[in-house]
C-alpha cells in the first residue's frame, strides 16, 4: 500500500468515527434520568451517562424522539429526520403537513449511492463520483476533481448530459452529438452549405469564396471556386491553368478546342473563335503553338533586315566601282 492510499484509509477511518459521534449527539435528549420510565416516547435511559437516548433509528428534535427516514419518499414532520440517513442536502418537503411530508433532495441536489449531494453539473468542481449530475442517469466521472462525460462522450450545450460524440459523416440522432462545429444532424453529422469537413473529420472549415483565400484543404477552394488547389495555406489556380478576371481558366494551347477566349492563354494574343478553337486574334499570326505574335512585329523584323540587305549591296557595289 502507498503512503496516499494508506493516508486516504485513515481519513475515511477518522470521517467515520466523527460522524457515528456526530449521529449519537442526534439522538441524545436534553433529559437526565435514572430510569427508562422518565425519558420520552422511543427513548431510552442511558445508565453510564445518566441522559435519555432516542432509540436506535430514532432522533431527537424539540423534545421528541422521531423516526429516522430510510429511503426517499418515506413520511416526515422534520427536516433532521431526513438529514439523518441522507445528509444535509436533504430536506422535508412540506414538514408542517403530517400527512403529506415527504423526504426529498433539496432543489438543485439529487440522491446518488444512498446520500442528496448538491448537483454539480459537468466542468465544475467535485470531491466524488456521487457529486456530478447527468438528467437520466448515465456514467460521468470526478478526474481531477472536475465532473467529466465518459471517452467517447460529450456535454450537452446545458452541461447536464453526456452526448456521443458523433464525428462528420456519422449517423446521429441530434445536433447536440455533432462535435464538429455548426455541424448539425441530417440522419448522419454534416457541415453547413458555407463549409466542408476537415481531414480528422471533427471540424467544419469555411469554403473559400475568392482566390487568395486561406485554406487547408482542396475542397475549400473547389466549392466556389473551379480549378484551383490549397496551396501553402491559399487558393491558388491549379497547374495547367491561368487566373485571369479573378478565376481560373484551363490554359489552351493554339488550334485547342475552347469555350471562352480566356481560355486561349494569358498573353491576350489568341482568341476563341466561331468554330470553338483557339485562334490568333486579328492582326497576329502564330509564332508557334503556344502562342501568336503581332503582324506588325513581323513586318517590322522583315524590313529591317531588307534595309540591311540593300545598305550591304550599296558598299559593295561602291567598293567594286570606285577602288
Amino acid at each position: 500500500m502507498n503512503k496516499n492510499s494508506l493516508v486516504r484509509g485513515r481519513f475515511h477511518a477518522y470521517s467515520s468515527f466523527i460522524k457515528q459521534i456526530i449521529l449519537s449527539v442526534r439522538r441524545m435528549t436534553s433529559t437526565l434520568c435514572s430510569t427508562t420510565a422518565e425519558c420520552t416516547e422511543n427513548a431510552e435511559c442511558s445508565r453510564p451517562h445518566g441522559v435519555c437516548f432516542c432509540r436506535r433509528n430514532f432522533v431527537f428534535f424539540e423534545d421528541l424522539c422521531l423516526p429516522v427516514a430510510e429511503k426517499i419518499g418515506d413520511a416526515c414532520t422534520a427536516d433532521i429526520q431526513c438529514q439523518y440517513s441522507f445528509g444535509a442536502d436533504s430536506e422535508c418537503f412540506n414538514a408542517s403537513d403530517s400527512e403529506t411530508g415527504k423526504c426529498r433532495c433539496k432543489i438543485n441536489s439529487h440522491f446518488a449511492e444512498g446520500k442528496c449531494h448538491i448537483s454539480r453539473l459537468l466542468g465544475d468542481r467535485c470531491v466524488s463520483r456521487s457529486d456530478c449530475y447527468l438528467r437520466g442517469g448515465g456514467s460521468v466521472y470526478c478526474v481531477s476533481g472536475v465532473c467529466i462525460c465518459h471517452q467517447d462522450y460529450h456535454p450537452n450545450e446545458a452541461r447536464d448530459q453526456c452526448l456521443r460524440s458523433i464525428e462528420l459523416g456519422s449517423p446521429c440522432a441530434s445536433d447536440e452529438e455533432c462535435i464538429a462545429n455548426s455541424a448539425k444532424c441530417y440522419g448522419e453529422c454534416s457541415c453547413p452549405a458555407a463549409a466542408v469537413p476537415a481531414p480528422d473529420r471533427r471540424r467544419c472549415l469555411p469554403v473559400a469564396h475568392e482566390l487568395n483565400d486561406s485554406c487547408e484543404v482542396d475542397a475549400q477552394c473547389l466549392q466556389f471556386l473551379p480549378l484551383t488547389e490549397c496551396k501553402q495555406a491559399e487558393c491558388t489556380c491549379s497547374p495547367g491553368t491561368h487566373r485571369m478576371d479573378d478565376k481560373c481558366w484551363r490554359t489552351k494551347n493554339l488550334n485547342a478546342v475552347c469555350e471562352d477566349s480566356r481560355e486561349c492563354g494569358l498573353s491576350g494574343t489568341m482568341i476563341c473563335s466561331s468554330n470553338a478553337r483557339c485562334r490568333c486574334a486579328p492582326d497576329h499570326h502564330p509564332k508557334d503553338k503556344f502562342g501568336c505574335v503581332p503582324n506588325s512585329a513581323s513586318a517590322g523584323t522583315s524590313a529591317a533586315s531588307l534595309l540591311l540587305y540593300l545598305i550591304s549591296g550599296l558598299i559593295l557595289f561602291i567598293l567594286a566601282n570606285y577602288s
